[in-house]
This record gives C-alpha cells, structure tokens and sequence, in this order.
C-alpha cells in the first residue's frame, strides 16, 4: 500500500462546518417566533419554540460573548406563543366558563313611561 496517497484527517473542517450550522439554527430560533409575533401564525411559534430548544439542547460551554445565550432565544420563543394565543383567551366568551354560576346578565331595558 502506498502510503504517499493517504491524506490525514483535519478536524478543523468540520468545525467549521458546526460553527454555521450553529449561527445558521441560531437565527433561525430568533426569527421564527419574532415572525410569528408580526403574522400572527402559530404554527411559526411552535416551530420556533422547537428550534430554540434544539439551540439550547445543542449549546456549547466555550462560547463566545458576543453570541446571544439559548436561553434568551428559549424565552423570547415562549412569550410569543404567549402572545399569539392570548386572543383566544381575551374573547368575550372565552372565560365564561371558568365562572359558572357568577354571571350577571344584562339589564333588563326600562320601559318608556308615556
């Protein structure tokens, strides 16, 4: 075997590689739920809260100051899902249900007095 066509393994490449991946999902986890925030779509929340837990799940020790910690992302991606849902709980029906029994109903019209 010729040794002379043998290349030697570089891990520097492929730190590299996980280097963009990280800034790319990162983003990704900061964009998503701002949009959803502007849209007013869920499904972008959830997805979003996914990738802001992957972030978190997949953060390094030795990271950098100048790269925003996961958790922020984490937070940031669970508000907006507070946000994008609140008009459902802010309906005027919505909660009626908590307070059986306590409901007033409207007032009844006065009658005119001719």
């Amino acid at each position: 075997m010729d040794s002379s066509r043998i290349i030697p393994y570089d891990s520097s490449l492929h730190k590299r590689e996980d280097a963009r991946w990280d800034d790319f999902a990162g983003a990704l986890a900061s964009f998503l739920p701002m949009t959803a925030l502007f849209l007013r779509r869920r499904w972008l929340g959830w997805i979003g809260l996914l990738s802001a837990i992957a972030a978190v799940l997949n953060s390094k020790e030795g990271r950098s100051s100048n790269q925003t910690p996961p958790w922020t992302t984490l937070l940031i991606s669970v508000s907006s899902l507070f946000v994008v849902y609140l008009p459902l709980l802010l309906q005027p029906g919505a909660l009626a249900g908590l307070s059986a029994g306590t409901a007033t109903g409207a007032a009844s019209p006065v009658p005119a007095d001719a």
